[in-house]
């Protein structure tokens, strides 16, 4: 109801649109695709998890791309927004109230947490995650499984969890590793004086 879809836009099979939703020009949405479900959202009392309405819809822009069985949330109050030419793998899960600026990059299995907002042209590996009411700045990169706990400047490289700048996170693997050597000659030397 009330939905609206532009023209040359490709629906494969079993493509779900709930109410409300507005998709772009030119996109193609692979079997599978759910846009519009209801966010994730309750407030327990008295031990009862009551559910929060979702009253928001989902905006989608031009020329946008989406693998099979992906997953976009209607806001919770406004809307759910994925910005023109975003090319989404299978399996990708976007929250209630995300702001998902143009040309971004998702590949498989990446979920992005609610009232979340990505810089344009940011791109996410495999498995990463960004956790809810996280500002991420444009162009920013996410190696696999990467996982995003605060807000991020744009234009760098990260990776790990939490996700840090990839220079930052080889360094602390490089430590690791090290103190992992250290730990083994200790042994070794801790033996030959039981020896000896």
């Amino acid at each position: 109801k009330n939905s609206s879809i532009g023209e040359n836009t490709i629906l494969d099979s079993n493509v779900h649109i709930y109410h409300l939703s507005r998709i772009g020009n030119n996109c193609h949405f692979h079997s599978g695709c759910v846009i519009g479900s209801d966010g994730y959202g309750y407030v327990t009392v008295n031990n009862e998890h009551h559910k929060i309405p979702q009253i928001g819809n989902v905006l989608i822009g031009n020329m946008v791309e989406m693998g099979a069985n992906c997953t976009i949330d209607r806001g919770t109050i406004g809307a759910t927004v994925i910005g023109d030419g975003c090319k989404f793998d299978n399996n990708i899960h976007i929250a209630h109230n995300v702001k998902l600026d143009r040309g971004c990059l998702l590949t498989a299995h990446v979920s992005i947490a609610g009232s979340s907002n990505i810089g344009e042209f940011c791109v996410f590996g495999g498995q990463s995650g960004v956790g809810d009411h996280v500002n991420i700045g444009k162009r920013a990169i996410f190696a696999a499984k990467s996982g995003v706990t605060k807000s991020l400047a744009g234009g760098k490289i990260y990776a790990g969890m939490p996700a840090r700048e990839i220079g930052e996170k080889n360094k602390r693997d490089a430590v690791y590793t090290g103190l992992n050597i250290l730990k083994k000659r200790i042994l070794k030397i801790e033996q030959n004086l039981k020896i000896s």
